[in-house]
């Protein structure tokens, strides 16, 4: 699955954000946030759009939601989109080093899965 994203940054990012929109949005709808969540421009911060068109608005999901309900296998495919843009298989185009003390993908996808990241 690709994803359209939209990727802000500035000469001095030394850090990889990454902002995911809701039901019915689209990946400019938490760029002005920015000059809230960093002043400073010291990330490189990627807005992607989710992938299903939102029936009824002009935005966009992450998973259908339709008349059976909540789409597991959509968000699940949703999330393997948004793991390979951060681990590099879809490369952004970013003069940023994206590293982290965790595995990766471990802490979203714990967060978003409903799972722990302790053993």
């Amino acid at each position: 699955m690709e994803l359209v994203t939209n990727v802000i940054t500035s000469p001095s990012a030394q850090r990889l954000l990454l902002l995911v929109h809701g039901y019915g949005a689209d990946e400019r709808d938490l760029g002005g946030l920015l000059t809230y969540l960093d002043p400073e421009g010291r990330f490189a911060t990627v807005l992607p759009r989710g992938p299903v068109a939102a029936p009824g608005s002009p935005g966009f999901s992450w998973f259908d939601l339709g008349a059976e309900g909540f789409d597991k296998a959509g968000f699940d495919s949703a999330l393997d989109a948004l793991d390979a843009r951060g681990q590099g298989e879809e490369p952004l185009d970013l003069a940023v080093p994206v590293a982290s003390s965790a595995e990766p993908g471990t802490t979203g996808e714990c967060a978003l899965r409903g799972g722990s990241t302790t053993t």
